[in-house]
């Protein structure tokens, strides 16, 4: 993504957020794109985030018309985390979990290799499913859905902050890929 979320510890003090989310539009097709993150050792009473919180890393991707294939999310395991096994997931956007995936490599769409991950996006339509060999097709109407005319995927994993007080934690970064219907295979990053 091409946000970059940096969190500098001082004191137990968040000092800087930034969280953006960028619109694409071609040819009357729509696809949003934005990643933040959920603390969920702190749960809803809020809070900075401390050596061993436990965070839930979000990138969603939203298509809100068109169809749009080799659909992707690649990221990388931030420093100063260490990935907690088996919540590498796809989430609806009300945050149950829509897929579950194994971290090994190859048994289905979703793995986690060293510090690198990978989710194969596009569970719709028979043909153009994702799984452990290619990306999928995601249009508009396929689940999960918001009201039957917009699919909101979620791509999530956990990490536990291992790093000390002061440091600065990087969340940013990851990709999308995406083909729109009549286009190249496109990266967001």
């Amino acid at each position: 993504m091409r946000t970059a979320t940096s969190i500098s510890f001082l004191s137990g003090v968040v000092l800087f957020i930034a969280l953006s989310q960028i619109s694409i539009s071609a040819s009357a097709q729509n696809i949003d794109f934005g990643k933040s993150y959920i603390n969920f050792t702190k749960g809803n009473l809020g809070g900075t985030v401390e050596p061993g919180d436990i965070l839930e890393i979000r990138s969603s991707i939203v298509v809100r018309s068109g169809t749009y294939d080799s659909c992707g999310y690649f990221d990388v395991i931030p420093a100063g985390t260490t990935y907690i096994p088996g919540t590498l997931r796809v989430l609806t956007n009300e945050g149950k979990i829509f897929r579950q995936f194994t971290d090994a490599v190859g048994d289905d769409a979703g793995w986690v290799n060293g510090i690198n991950i990978r989710i194969n996006l596009g569970y719709g339509s028979a043909g153009f499913v994702a799984s452990a060999v290619k990306r999928g097709r995601i249009v508009n109407t396929h689940k999960p859905s918001f009201f039957g005319s917009t699919c909101i995927m979620i791509a999530s994993f956990r990490v536990q902050v291992t790093t000390g007080y002061g440091a600065i934690l990087s969340l940013g970064g990851g990709s999308m890929s995406y083909k729109p219907s009549a286009g190249v295979l496109t990266s967001f990053n």
